[in-house]
């Protein structure tokens, strides 16, 4: 059973993260583990004395035990600590050796225009990815939570295995069925200019090879779904239309270099994203 790790900052962006940890513990295994955690910064304790500083953790505490208890049913964490650190993304990632996945929220809402999506924590650890992330909007209220299935993004690539075996056990854990979607580069490309160079590097697949993949990396029993289009676009689209609770994709690693050129799908998927999305390493 998965064990998790829910990242709060105690503000309104962590609402969709509470939200999904209430939801991920109503619809998990009782032995499913999922636990909390608070990071109050190093910088912000300049010139404070220790006595101060265990003021300020203690009254952390005491915000991140009621935060968790306002919750309908209760707090959905067996666990919930305040931790002292530089910076959240780096306690938040040496937590993650002992989990299975992270939850954390980011700034962006689910509607409506925002010049920042992520958020510094949700974007560092999406770029260090010490264990799976799962990014969260600040307005996802669980009992809107889609009911449909799981929906794993995969390029049919070795990259792809560990999150298509992810998605699987998750599934498995909540009872959802798994739709495996690869996206493929649309028919009427352009044959000249970037568009075309870029169309013509991905090879484009058939429904039998998500079916052949599937089968050899033992995801199944899923369901195979073969799109074609623009990959974010139509994997939003997939998610929307099968109201998936979560989307699991891989993650292409991309350098700093490489991150001025292009983006990641996964990370475009979580900046823009109506539902939780899971970016496996």
């Amino acid at each position: 059973m998965m064990r998790w790790l829910t990242g709060i900052d105690l503000r309104a962006r962590s609402n969709g993260a509470l939200e999904m940890s209430a939801w991920l513990r109503e619809h998990s295994p009782a032995s499913a583990e999922l636990g909390a955690l608070h990071i109050v910064e190093q910088h912000a304790r300049v010139s404070v004395r220790d006595d101060v500083l265990d003021t300020v953790v203690g009254s952390a505490e005491a915000a991140l035990a009621r935060t968790s208890d306002q919750q309908p049913g209760g707090s959905p964490f067996s666990t919930a600590r305040v931790v002292i650190a530089d910076f959240a993304e780096d306690a938040l990632a040496q937590a993650a050796m002992s989990v299975d996945a992270l939850v954390v929220g980011r700034i962006a809402p689910r509607a409506g225009i925002s010049p920042v999506r992520l958020g510094r924590v949700a974007r560092r650890l999406l770029r260090r990815l010490p264990a799976p992330v799962m990014v969260v909007p600040p307005d996802v209220v669980r009992s809107t939570i889609g009911a449909g299935p799981i929906v794993l993004a995969t390029d049919l690539g070795p990259r792809s295995v560990s999150a298509g075996q992810l998605a699987r056990q998750f599934a498995s854990d909540i009872g959802r069925r798994l739709v495996v979607v690869h996206v493929t580069p649309a028919t009427d490309e352009p044959l000249f200019g970037a568009a075309s160079s870029l169309a013509l590097a991905e090879p484009r697949h058939s429904a039998a090879d998500i079916e052949a993949w599937i089968v050899a990396n033992e995801i199944g029993p899923a369901t195979p779904q073969l799109l074609e289009g623009d990959a974010v676009e139509r994997l939003l689209a997939a998610a929307r239309t099968h109201g998936a609770p979560v989307v699991v994709c891989g993650s292409r690693r991309l350098t700093t270099v490489e991150r001025i050129f292009s983006s990641s799908v996964g990370v475009e998927l979580a900046r823009r994203a109506d539902c939780g999305v899971l970016v496996v390493p």
